[in-house]
């Protein structure tokens, strides 16, 4: 999934350059591509990691429109606004400008292949966000979302059910 989301972030990225008014080197623009792609799986990757499934599923499975108020999207638009400024060498107000355009239309773009019914948006699957968090599974979704509350017990429910899902696969 994490290629798809990257592949995805991409193109769109590329496209929303291609119709700005921005006036970019090409080596500017793939600095720009690639600090989307990283800010967008980072931003996601951290929302997993930190247990806010309910979070990423309302992004996701939400209402488009309002979007670019979504507090996921703004914490995205954050970094990579940063990241066009420290990596890209934008000014401010360029990074902020693409960042403020582009980090919704992308998130938008996402949300509609996880709410596709395409065969081809198939791998755009909210169980398999999980594997943003390096590796994935149901027992690291687990512990991202009990470890914090429950201590040491956090980590042994994710042992647990990252070895249910061990067995479970033995018999398929």
């Amino acid at each position: 999934m994490l290629d798809q989301i990257t592949n995805l972030v991409k193109n769109q990225a590329m496209q929303y350059m291609q119709g700005s008014d921005e006036q970019l080197t090409d080596e500017q623009m793939d600095g720009v591509a690639g600090a989307a792609q990283e800010s967008v799986v980072d931003g996601l990757k951290e929302e997993v990691m930190s247990g806010n499934i309910s979070g990423i599923q309302s992004l996701l499975t939400g209402n488009a429109s309002g979007i670019a108020s979504h507090p996921i999207v703004q914490k995205i638009i954050g970094m990579f606004g940063g990241s066009l400024v420290s990596k890209v060498g934008l000014s401010q107000g360029i990074a902020g400008g693409l960042a403020g355009g582009m980090i919704p239309s992308i998130m938008g773009s996402l949300g509609s292949k996880f709410q596709s019914n395409d065969d081809a948006d198939s791998g755009f699957d909210m169980s398999a966000l999980s594997g943003l968090a390096g590796g994935g599974g149901v027992g690291d979704m687990l512990k991202g979302a009990v470890g914090d509350k429950l201590g040491g017990a956090g980590d042994m429910l994710g042992g647990l059910a990252d070895k249910a899902g061990d067995i479970g696969g033995m018999f398929k």
